[in-house]
C-alpha cells in the first residue's frame, strides 16, 4: 500500500513506527509513552488539548501543562477522564493512575515558554 506517495515493501517499518522504540531504549523509559501521547494528545484531551501538553509520565503520575489557573481548573474537573483516555492510547504494559498540573510561565517573563 503506498503512503503518501511512498510504495511499501514487505519487512520494512515506517521510522515514525521505530521512532518509539528508539526513545526508550536510548533515552528515559518514559519518554516513549510521553511521545505517544503528545502524538495522539488530541484524543486524550479533546478540545483541551489546544491549552494543554503532556510533560512526563513517572511512576503512574502524568504531568500536564496548562495555558492558565483557569485552565488547571477545567484540568482538574476532567482528569478522571484524562487517565482513562491516556491509558486507552498507551494500552497495557504502561500505567497511567493520576494526573498533576503544571502551569506554564507568561511568555516575556525572562525565561522561555515550554512547547
Amino acid at each position: 500500500m503506498a503512503t503518501n506517495g511512498v510504495q511499501a515493501r514487505p519487512g520494512l517499518e515506517r521510522v515514525g513506527d521505530l521512532i518509539d522504540v528508539v526513545l526508550s531504549k536510548v533515552a528515559h523509559a518514559d519518554v516513549g509513552p510521553v511521545m505517544r501521547l503528545r502524538r495522539d494528545w488530541h484524543v486524550v484531551a479533546g478540545p483541551l488539548a489546544a491549552v494543554t501538553a503532556p510533560l512526563r509520565l513517572r511512576n503512574g503520575r502524568l504531568t500536564v501543562e496548562v495555558a492558565s489557573g483557569a485552565v488547571a481548573t477545567k484540568v482538574r474537573y476532567s482528569a478522571e477522564d484524562l487517565v482513562g483516555n491516556a491509558q486507552r492510547v498507551l494500552g497495557r504494559g504502561v500505567v497511567v493512575s493520576s494526573i498533576s498540573i503544571r502551569v506554564a510561565r507568561a511568555a516575556g517573563k525572562g525565561e522561555e515558554r515550554p512547547q
